[in-house]
């Protein structure tokens, strides 16, 4: 972030403040829906993070006019230390083989303006997205996936500080199945959000997602379905389906570390699975 915001607390005084921070492809969108909702429904201010930043005091006097609370999505993460220190900020991760999976996918159907151009060192003259379909197998989509857009994700991933101590880290693979919404209450509990406000939260956090009131309406297909609401399948260890013994033994050369790092391996065992 630029360093004329470094030293900016202007929204450390809100009675809620809270933050939103996810990576691509680890449930952003659905972050996104919930916070809006959430915003709309107690009355509070609701924008994205970087936005927040260019114009601090309207923001912060948008927020006063509404129940002096402010809630924001950073979906890169890249939320500066001074507003991690002083607000309530959840981060989201997911088994990064699920994100090269997804994202491997979505590359290939998505409108997002960063896949319909060049990327010079990457494609040369082509378009991301024309790129990664000219390969005809998934294990060359993926490989060069995990060297591209998806390196950036992965490096955003681990640059990010896991012991901050007002900080709830969280995985898309325990929220998914999180049907009683005791980690979204613990959220918002946290975040400062009283009993009432606490209970129409949760009631949106069911009306926005696949294991709720999305799973009983009709729109449910179209939800999943590829490239349509950015939301290609909810479900965990896509990975076991499409990686290959190759891509398995790739993905284990360059981000081992990583896999470990965020908990999801103990050791590269898991390639021998494949």
């Amino acid at each position: 972030m630029s360093d004329k915001y470094n030293n900016q607390n202007t929204f450390a005084d809100l009675k809620i403040n809270l933050i939103f921070g996810t990576h691509h492809k680890t449930g952003t969108i659905w972050m996104r829906s919930i916070a809006m909702a959430v915003a709309d429904r107690c009355g509070f201010h609701f924008l994205r993070y970087p936005r927040s930043l260019k114009d601090p005091v309207k923001v912060l006097n948008q927020a006063t006019q509404k129940n002096s609370s402010l809630l924001r999505i950073d979906e890169k993460s890249h939320i500066r230390s001074s507003d991690r220190d002083n607000a309530t900020v959840v981060h989201l991760i997911r088994d990064p083989r699920d994100v090269l999976v997804s994202a491997t996918f979505y590359h290939q159907k998505s409108t997002e303006n960063f896949l319909l151009r060049p990327w010079r060192r990457a494609t040369g003259t082509t378009t991301y997205q024309d790129h990664i379909k000219s390969f005809e197998s998934f294990e060359a989509q993926a490989t060069f996936e995990m060297s591209a857009y998806s390196a950036k994700v992965f490096a955003d991933m681990n640059a990010w500080d896991y012991d901050k101590p007002n900080c709830i880290e969280l995985k898309y693979e325990d929220l998914i199945v999180d049907r009683d919404m005791v980690l979204f209450r613990r959220v918002f509990e946290a975040a400062g959000l009283d009993a009432s406000q606490t209970v129409e939260a949760l009631e949106e956090v069911w009306n926005n997602s696949l294991f709720g009131a999305l799973a009983e309406v009709k729109l449910q297909k179209a939800v999943v379905e590829e490239g349509t609401h950015h939301i290609r399948s909810g479900k965990t260890s896509q990975w076991r389906k499409h990686f290959t013994p190759e891509l398995a033994a790739a993905f284990h050369s360059k981000y081992q570390p990583l896999l470990e790092r965020l908990g999801y391996e103990t050791d590269g065992s898991w390639v021998d699975s494949v």
